[in-house]
């Protein structure tokens, strides 16, 4: 990281992330979260979060670990231990009051395969594919994120990511005006 803090303002940012593991197009969709210190008391047992610690978990779709299959994932990661991130886009907050297990909630239903709406653009599962149904999803909570033109949004995220990747310096950190919180 560039040792950029993000800005939370008080409330957790729901921001949209790019691992890549080599070269565009093979860039690897997920959503994280960031909790600033204390947001909550009620942390899980194996959480380190402290008085002075921020805590981001993950939410993605993956073909690792113990399944070859796609299965959903939620986990508290260390953006550090990342070393092939490419930006950080956010994307929306979650509210006061709420946190990383409201998110999940509305994420760990999403099946494994290709949305209705994504029918006749998509013929196999990706997780690209399950980020944009996540999106979307997050959008109709009317809670977490507005974006009302996800292929718009994809295509800028996607070309920030191939031009950060080529500038070198990553990973980047950006700001979109297709995504954000509901007002």
């Amino acid at each position: 990281m560039d040792g950029t803090k993000h800005a939370n303002n008080g409330n957790w940012n729901a921001r949209a992330t790019w691992a890549v593991y080599g070269r565009q197009p093979q860039f690897h969709f997920l959503l994280d979260i960031l909790l600033p210190p204390c947001a909550t008391t009620d942390y899980p047992p194996s959480s380190p979060a402290t008085a002075d610690t921020e805590t981001t978990y993950k939410f993605h779709v993956t073909t690792e670990g113990a399944s070859p299959e796609w299965h959903y994932e939620c986990a508290q990661w260390d953006e550090e231990d990342l070393p092939q991130a490419v930006s950080f886009t956010k994307i929306g907050e979650i509210p006061d009051g709420l946190d990383h297990r409201h998110l999940d909630e509305y994420l760990r239903g999403i099946p494994m395969t290709v949305s209705k709406v994504d029918g006749n653009r998509e013929h196999l599962f990706t997780c690209r594919v399950w980020f944009r149904e996540a999106v979307r999803q997050l959008h109709d909570s009317g809670i977490f994120v507005e974006c009302h033109d996800i292929d718009s949004l994809e295509n800028e995220l996607t070309n920030r990511a191939t031009a950060a990747e080529y500038l070198g310096r990553l990973p980047q950190i950006y700001e979109t005006k297709l995504a954000r919180p509901w007002q």
